[in-house]
């Protein structure tokens, strides 16, 4: 026996529970032989039924943590006791190998990146018995005790703007303090300037050639980010516009009626007669000049890139032909070594609280702690479970 857990009753009166945890001396002084300073219990909670699994991390000198679970029915609490390996230099400090262990068992991302239990059985891994000390405890949770969930329309406005559900009361709570504060006049605005980008996206791309406006994009329900495209063609699910053919371009709506628009106003500041074949004449004489200026222009970009391309190759031809110009031997770069890590001499934390974390030194009330070694979160854990009650998943 190697770690064990320690819980007041296997019948959970709370989603939340205390458990505690003791390591054998042999396996104490294995760890401080090894030279690993900062050694830490892995728990993973695994329900019967639907086989969700959360994890959490803990030194082992905390002696215990409070335990949430999200599931009724029986769960399985596996505690696993990991470490950095021997004389590893990530052990140097707390942070350091709580980082390690982290990005080992954890991970960075929404979900964990590493399998610790077997999803077939449920059991850990051979690679984890195999380094690790490990124990199991089976934990009952009544479904009566989790928290009751608020009404649809509140969980949905109050969820508005987070892409997970809230784990326990208290989280809810801090969205709902969001919700009926912050959140109406943000909402507001937020829809304000949307339907106004949208406004004005959709007259400027009808102008500019765009056809097939997504008028759905209007609606409250389907409005979101204004640099989404407002055009699409039946159909097809593309953005159909003018300048998908070059050859149309000159036809775009903006040029033709804004070239007839300036002559109309030009004859009405002026006071020039009003003929109205003027500005239609404007109009056809801008597209086909547009039409002549594009060709003009393409042309003169297909002479550039036939002079690159037929430089390139004049290069390659007399690289081939005279061989490449030796280049300068480049210096070898000189790397500094790292301090080598010496580990320090005074003994680790847990050593020193090897008289309540060995098994040996269990008194007749377990699950007591003495206030010396209770930490502030371990506290702050305990008044949590009286007022955060999770919700069911």
């Amino acid at each position: 026996m190697g770690i064990k857990l320690i819980v007041e009753q296997t019948a959970a009166a709370s989603p939340t529970i205390p458990i505690r945890w003791c390591v054998d001396r042999t396996t104490l002084d294995d760890l401080q032989e090894k030279g690993i300073r900062h050694p830490f219990i892995l728990i993973v909670v695994r329900n019967h039924d639907n086989h969700r699994e959360t994890r959490q991390l803990v030194p082992m000198h905390d002696l215990a943590a409070f335990v949430s679970f999200y599931s009724p029915g029986k769960n399985d609490v596996h505690a696993i006791l990991v470490h950095t390996h021997r004389g590893s230099e990530a052990d140097r400090t707390p942070r350091s190998a709580e980082k390690y262990v982290w990005g080992r068992f954890m991970g960075w991302h929404s979900s964990y990146d590493y399998d610790v239990l077997n999803p077939v059985d449920g059991t850990p891994y051979d690679y984890v018995t195999n380094n690790f000390e490990t124990c199991t405890l089976t934990v009952t949770v009544p479904p009566e005790l989790f928290a009751s969930k608020p009404a649809g329309w509140e969980r949905k406005w109050v969820n508005r703007w987070f892409h997970s559900a809230p784990v326990n009361q208290c989280a809810f709570r801090r969205r709902r303090l969001v919700a009926y504060t912050i959140q109406p006049p943000v909402v507001l605005t937020w829809l304000t300037l949307n339907y106004l980008a949208y406004g004005i996206g959709a007259f400027v791309q009808v102008l500019t050639g765009h056809f097939g406006l997504n008028w759905e994009k209007f609606h409250p329900a389907k409005i979101a980010d204004p640099s989404e495209e407002l055009t699409y063609v039946a159909g097809k699910g593309r953005t159909g516009h003018f300048a998908k053919k070059p050859w149309l371009l000159p036809l775009t709506p903006i040029i033709p009626l804004g070239a007839a628009g300036m002559t109309y106003l030009v004859q009405a500041l002026h006071g020039l007669p009003a003929n109205p074949w003027l500005p239609l004449i404007v109009a056809i004489g801008t597209v086909l000049g547009l039409w002549v200026a594009a060709g003009i222009i393409i042309a003169i970009m297909a002479l550039v890139v036939l002079f690159f391309v037929g430089l390139k190759r004049l290069g390659t031809a007399l690289v081939r032909k005279n061989g490449p110009v030796n280049q300068p031997i480049a210096k070898p770069k000189v790397i500094a070594r790292r301090p080598t890590f010496v580990a320090p001499t005074t003994p680790p934390l847990y050593m020193t609280r090897s008289s309540v974390l060995s098994c040996d030194q269990i008194g007749p009330s377990p699950m007591s702690i003495p206030k010396e070694y209770q930490t502030l979160h371990y506290r702050i854990e305990a008044i949590k479970a009286k007022v955060c009650k999770p919700f069911a998943r």
